[in-house]
């Protein structure tokens, strides 16, 4: 009989196990006689057993822990009776024929077994993934407020313009309504004061330059674009003078890195 085979997505291993020389005699009634399965290639897969009741003969393969039944097959000869009888099944662990017996005691029975097998699949080993950031890394330039302000022409790569206005780019700038209508541009102009607005003037100053010199893919500044908006909203609602002259001193130290733009 020829070897199984069964094309898919997985590889499919076929085993096909000829006993036609092995005697299985029934033995006393409910007892079993075992064999192992064995593949030409010497490959242990399971066991088929044989027993049989006062009514009926009992044929069941069995797979070995490593691997899963496919389909099953058997020839059952006695004299010259023959008698063929197979399954498919979904990778089973064992399967049971249940055969009417009318074979008078000690007959001689062989079987001629033809099973195609695969192998287990193993539980895979967990995976852990960190993703992994796409920005670019952060660096160590930066451009100063007099450096925007003279050259609008390398602001285009920054995807903003000189005609915005400071409350589009920070949204708590609206919270200073002489401020929040101002450009972009005027902004890098702002002189600052005292009080909070005069604060809120010193901060914008240095945020705009900030914003465009982490939004410009030529400039490898230290900060991202949403950190600088999300610090600078968030000095501008806080209303603290103090906290909105840490911020501005910060940014203004890190637009005075070194600009690499000409």
């Amino acid at each position: 009989m020829a070897k199984r085979q069964r094309l898919g997505a997985r590889t499919v291993l076929g085993v096909l196990v000829m006993l036609a020389a092995e005697s299985l005699v029934a033995a006393e009634c409910g007892q079993a006689t075992t064999v192992p399965l064995i593949t030409r290639q010497g490959i242990d897969v399971g066991t088929v057993t044989v027993r049989n009741d006062e009514h009926n003969l009992y044929v069941e393969f069995s797979a070995s822990a490593s691997w899963l039944l496919e389909t099953t097959d058997f020839v059952l000869r006695a004299g010259g009776r023959e008698e063929r009888y197979g399954d498919e099944h979904d990778q089973t662990d064992s399967y049971t024929y249940a055969i009417e017996l009318d074979w008078p005691p000690d007959t001689e029975l062989r079987l001629k077994l033809d099973v195609s097998a695969v192998p287990r699949a193993a539980q895979p080993s967990p995976l852990t993934y960190k993703v992994q950031s796409c920005e670019p890394p952060l660096g160590n330039q930066g451009c100063t407020p007099g450096y925007w302000k003279n050259h609008t022409g390398s602001w285009p790569p920054s995807g903003h313009s000189t005609s915005e206005s400071v409350e589009s780019l920070f949204e708590d700038a609206g919270l200073y309504p002489g401020l929040a209508s101002a450009s972009l541009l005027e902004a890098l102009s702002f002189g600052g004061g005292p009080g909070v607005e005069g604060a809120a003037e010193i901060l914008l100053r240095a945020a705009v330059a900030a914003a465009l010199n982490a939004a410009h893919p030529g400039v490898a500044y230290p900060r991202r674009v949403a950190d600088v908006i999300d610090d600078v909203d968030a000095a501008l609602a806080s209303h603290g003078r103090d906290q909105m002259l840490a911020l501005a001193a910060g940014l203004d130290a890190d637009n005075n890195r070194g600009c690499p733009l000409h």
